[in-house]
């Protein structure tokens, strides 16, 4: 770590400088309130790396989308026309839709799921590790990512 002020790499103290907490050196340490001094790692300490898995969520729009929305278009007894007032969207859009030329954006697919009360979404659960829960040491490096 580097002092906040000068840039020294020894950083030992947390001081309250005008307002701000800053991490610095023993002789920046003068410039404002020492509020706890920083426990620097010994040399040769090894330092722990922990991994959490959490699962992604991936939404895709269902294969058969254009049959419900055709279906439940159809119950309700109104026309594309209708529909794509009621959603305002463009007639031209919900045929295309209805005909499966056009897949249409997660947010289009959102109106008619509420307009209409039907699932259109299908939600994944995929397993990834994506996030480091805690990391203490100064630098990952590759092998340290091979060796968990």
């Amino acid at each position: 770590m580097s002092c906040d002020l000068c840039g020294k790499n020894l950083v030992i103290y947390s001081v309250m400088v005008e307002g701000s907490r800053l991490n610095v050196c023993e002789n920046c340490a003068r410039f404002g309130k020492v509020l706890e001094r920083i426990r620097m790692p010994q040399i040769g300490e090894k330092k722990k790396v922990v991994f959490e898995k959490k699962p992604e969520i991936s939404e895709s729009i269902i294969p058969d989308y254009n049959l419900k929305i055709k279906t439940a278009r159809e119950k309700r007894k109104m026309t594309q026309e209708e529909l794509a007032k009621a959603i305002a969207e463009k007639e031209s859009v919900i045929h295309k839709i209805e005909s499966k030329t056009l897949e249409p954006e997660l947010s289009l697919i959102r109106k008619l799921e509420h307009f209409f009360k039907i699932k259109l979404i299908a939600k994944d659960d995929l397993d990834i590790v994506d996030r480091k829960k805690e990391i203490k040491k100064d630098v990952l490096t590759i092998g340290d990512l091979l060796s968990k």
